[in-house]
């Protein structure tokens, strides 16, 4: 906006306000606390089970007996039959559901009123209406929204998808296997990243992310089971919403039994209707923000505060970079060590790249070169000042004061790392090394390789967007790479990899 007062698009000068560090005035897209979630799941888990119960078939209880058929006997005339006759009693009215209907949960329409009326009008009246004489029984004449929505709830706490992503699903969305991994994925769109997506279930089975038990096979058992409940609703819904997989029946008077389409105002509605049913509290013990939103950075935060690797976090999210996945963490206050010092990395390197960029220094040829005038060139990358190590470097017992820093595994995490294309050959082939090392013999790398996949993480980032290199450079480096795998650029690494 400065810039367009000073080209003269804009007549009125902009003033650039210094502000604060903003900070959320909302819980909208926050992460749910454990408090939020325990009262979230121990109010749905019962509705889930409900809904996945559907599936089974009905079993007769052989409960009660013909409520058409009164026996008064010893009851005085005048006087009100006990509640085990009649149609007052619920398990009369079993009796009837079991051998009069077929166990059949019908809907209380005109088609089915001529034959049992009684049935139904007894139900509002002294059973507190059809619908919930129907679930107390564990079947519904619906498969609603109450039915759908809180399998759409378990099925985004167990993805992290967007909403949107969520709500666009088709039928076809599991695939068992994969033609390039064999493994089972979710395909979804995600408009923000250009079209659909691909998430990989088996990022759910690996050790490292252990989201038990067996998150692949429950979040594939969440699909299935909405995928059958809603198999019966296809053929009535209209073709432009019968490939999708949250189809659902209105119990609205005006759609009743219609197929519907499951949107965003719909879970709005049924959620704030269980806030204020249930009396969910939140922070400051404010009514519960609860929506589906909150799910994704509920698991995000989760998998971070858990330590799993930053580029699995990105492939449960979906995004197309890594820098977004940190972004994301930033936003949602989901910062850990092992992120920040991988962030903190990124933006140097940046920061670096520009100012070498606009301002270039040459690289020293001879010892007496000044830092300042000067970049020296070391395996993997240049450095501004090799006199200047960082706090890590300098409290080791086997660094002297004054002298330079040889500690090229530190490069990376260094304020004073200097990037440029004449660097990218050796750093993708110390990237390169750096797997091998991990694949090979990981427990012989110091501190179990956490140094080394911080690092892994902050070349792949380097060299897997155009924030940094083009991508004829990325792909120039890497052909010269090959020819300088052999070369030891680092002496741990070297172990890992002998």
């Amino acid at each position: 906006m400065r810039y367009a007062y000073e080209l003269g698009i804009l007549e009125q000068p902009v003033v650039n306000v210094p502000l604060s560090a903003g900070v959320r005035e909302t819980t909208t897209r926050t992460a749910y606390n454990e408090s939020e979630l325990d009262q979230i799941f121990d109010v749905i888990t019962p509705m889930i089970q409900f809904s996945e119960g559907l599936l089974e078939p009905y079993e007769p209880t052989g409960l009660g007996k013909d409520p058409r058929e009164i026996d008064r006997a010893g009851v005085p005339r005048g006087q009100a039959l006990p509640d085990t006759e009649g149609w007052k009693s619920k398990e009369n009215m079993r009796w009837y559901f079991e051998n009069e209907m077929g166990c059949t949960a019908v809907p209380g329409t005109k088609e089915h009123r001529e034959k049992n009326n009684t049935f139904f009008n007894l139900a509002s009246s002294k059973h507190n209406g059809l619908n919930d004489l129907y679930r107390s029984w564990g079947v519904s004449a619906l498969i609603d929204q109450d039915i759908i929505v809180p399998l759409a709830i378990k099925l985004i706490s167990e993805t992290g998808l967007n909403v949107e992503s969520l709500l666009a699903l088709k039928r076809d969305c599991y695939e068992l296997e994969h033609p390039l991994t064999g493994q089972p994925y979710i395909k979804y769109y995600k408009e923000r990243s250009q079209g659909e997506r691909e998430l990989h279930i088996s990022l759910f089975d690996s050790e490292e992310l252990e989201l038990s038990p067996k998150q692949s096979k429950i979040i594939t058992g969440t699909i299935n089971t909405i995928l059958d409940l809603t198999r019966p609703l296809v053929s009535n819904a209209n073709c432009d919403i019968d490939d999708y997989l949250f189809l659902y029946q209105s119990n609205s008077n005006r759609f009743f039994g219609d197929t519907r389409l499951l949107n965003t105002k719909v879970l709005c509605n049924w959620t704030n209707k269980v806030v204020e049913r249930h009396e969910l509290k939140g922070r400051g013990d404010e009514p519960l923000t609860f929506n589906l939103s909150r799910f994704r950075p509920t698991l995000i935060t989760d998998l971070v505060k858990s330590g799993h690797d930053l580029f699995e976090i990105q492939s449960v999210a979906g995004h197309k970079s890594l820098t977004t996945t940190l972004d994301y963490i930033d936003r949602n206050g989901t910062a850990s060590e092992y992120r920040e010092s991988i962030s903190t990395a990124l933006r140097q390197i940046k920061t670096n790249l520009d100012s070498q960029t606009e301002y270039p220094l040459p690289v020293a040829q001879s010892e007496g070169a000044e830092p300042g005038e000067f970049i020296f060139k070391g395996p993997i990358a240049s450095c501004k000042n090799p006199y200047d190590p960082p706090d890590e470097v300098t409290s080791s017992p086997y660094h002297s004061t004054g002298d330079a820093c040889t500690y090229w595994n530190m490069c990376l995490f260094c304020d004073n790392v200097v990037l440029t294309k004449e660097s990218l050959p050796k750093l993708i082939a110390y990237r390169m090394q750096i797997q091998t090392a991990l694949d090979r013999n990981l427990d012989e790398i110091p501190r179990a390789g956490e140094l080394y996949r911080k690092a892994a993480s902050v070349i792949d980032e380097v060299i897997s967007t155009d924030a940094f290199f083009s991508d004829e450079e990325i792909e120039w480096a890497t052909e010269l790479a090959e020819s300088e795998t052999d070369e030891v650029l680092d002496g741990f690494i070297f172990q890992g990899i002998s």
